[in-house]
């Protein structure tokens, strides 16, 4: 007997939930970060790959997303960003989750200063709300907790910078291929009067959207949507990552990329079975309200096979 359309369900987001977090470990790697730092943040531009990775980024960041597999050694081999914790919650308010965050150095400055960076990973762009909107409260939300850790009292000069970096994998057409950034901007409106912009430029929102990587016109692009891809083959991917954007797969790397591979070949099974059984209630419906076909005669019309009738007949109780 086939599965019910529930427990289909519960396939189908197990199946995206693991695919998600493929996509986390992968974008979690070091030299990944590097290039997601050089390409879109402005601190970074003339940093060079290896500097970033290994001076900028921390290699003990205090507070970075929870790894899946906390307790496997080769964590700690593979160049991926851990740390102890990535909730950030208040008594009043619900958890929120940060899909990867860490502290960089700032470079060429006069004393050691840092920046909070958060990445998260966005399949649809629209949720149903402004995905701009969450990415301001994840900043808010990151600057207003450094009360109490970066800071104490009144020492608000001690405010650390925040990037919020989103990668939308399926972007509508419109937005594909693209890198928009959203930051506090000062503007005099009487008088020529300035501040220091170490006072006020404290977040960026940046939104990167995917598309077809051939169309891409930025090599970051090219690069998160080949590693991203859950239809390029491992060895086709490692091939492309080393090759041109000199981006080592590691063997947890490669074990993810199998994993994204995997999980996309049966989510899209499950969307097109999902997508045809609609397709047949709605035929079943309209053969019993335009024939008065009783329900087995309208499946036995439509010839579906006997084993999937059970669960059309309680998707149809009382039809």
């Amino acid at each position: 007997m086939m599965k019910t359309t529930i427990s289909k369900d519960i396939d189908l987001a197990d199946a995206k939930a693991g695919y998600d977090t493929a996509c986390k470990q992968i974008l979690s790697n070091r030299v990944v970060l590097a290039w997601i730092l050089k390409s879109c943040v402005d601190e970074y531009r003339d940093c060079s790959i290896q500097d970033i990775a290994e001076k900028y980024i921390l290699k003990s960041p205090s507070v970075a997303r929870t790894p899946v597999h906390g307790d496997d050694p080769q964590s700690k081999l593979d160049g991926r960003i851990v740390g102890e914790r990535n909730e950030d919650a208040s008594m009043k308010e619900s958890t929120v989750t940060f899909d990867i965050r860490f502290p960089a150095l700032l470079p060429h400055s006069m004393e050691p200063a840092e920046m909070i960076i958060n990445l998260e990973a966005q399949r649809k762009y629209h949720p149903g709300y402004p995905l701009t909107k969450r990415g301001f409260y994840y900043i808010c939300r990151l600057i207003s907790s450094q009360r109490g850790t970066v800071f104490t009292g009144e020492a608000y000069e001690k405010i650390q910078k925040v990037y919020s970096i989103w990668i939308c994998l399926d972007p509508p057409v419109h937005r594909q291929n693209s890198i928009t950034k959203y930051a506090v901007k000062e503007e005099p409106v009487v008088g020529s009067c300035h501040e220091n912009p170490e006072n006020y430029d404290l977040m960026t929102l940046i939104m990167i959207c995917l598309g077809n990587p051939e169309m891409a016109g930025a090599d970051i692009l090219q690069m998160l949507d080949v590693l991203l891809s859950g239809s390029i083959q491992p060895k086709e991917k490692k091939d492309i990552l080393e090759s041109k954007f000199r981006i080592p797969m590691t063997r947890k790397m490669e074990g993810e990329a199998e994993k994204m591979c995997n999980l996309s070949d049966a989510i899209e099974e499950k969307a097109m079975e999902k997508g045809e059984k609609k397709r047949s209630l709605e035929s079943i419906r309209n053969l019993m309200k335009n024939l008065n076909l009783s329900l087995d005669a309208a499946m036995e019309a439509l010839g579906l096979p006997e084993d999937e009738r059970p669960e059309y007949r309680e998707l149809l109780k009382g039809c």
